[in-house]
């Protein structure tokens, strides 16, 4: 199998009904300097997460230093979402995911992919833990 390190259109997560049901009622994981907020969507996809990105105005007032940051964080998903990709391949459902940078410093971007592969492990290991508990649900 050949891994794509693309992040196509389809992966972005821009619906703006989705990002409000996100907020208002998804699970929320904390890997520091990430808040990963997930949710299980209806509707399967060609994609099994879609991803988007954010950090706080009030932590960087600067569109640059906001703009820097998100696609620091971008490229380090990139790079490492086909781990989280395989974890959930077995899986039938798509999740759309916020990841919210938290921390008031600039990140290097080597700490950035770091501090990513484990969140986006700990994220792959919860997501599949609640599958299997729906599943355990539906039985039951």
């Amino acid at each position: 199998m050949k891994i794509d390190f693309s992040f196509k259109r389809e992966e972005r997560l821009k619906s703006f009904r989705v990002i409000r049901e996100l907020f208002a009622s998804g699970r929320i994981l904390n890997h520091y300097p990430f808040r990963i907020i997930w949710l299980p969507l209806e509707e399967n996809l060609d994609f099994p997460v879609q991803i988007a990105i954010t950090v706080p105005r009030k932590k960087f007032s600067r569109a640059v230093q906001r703009n820097r940051i998100k696609r620091l964080i971008r490229e380090a998903y990139r790079h490492n979402k086909h781990k989280l990709y395989q974890m959930l391949e077995g899986s039938s459902k798509a999740y759309a995911v916020m990841i919210i940078y938290v921390d008031k410093e600039m990140p290097a971007y080597e700490t950035t992919e770091a501090r990513m592969v484990k969140a986006l492990e700990r994220l792959g290991k919860k997501m599949l833990r609640e599958a299997e508990d729906r599943a355990n649900d539906k039985i039951a």
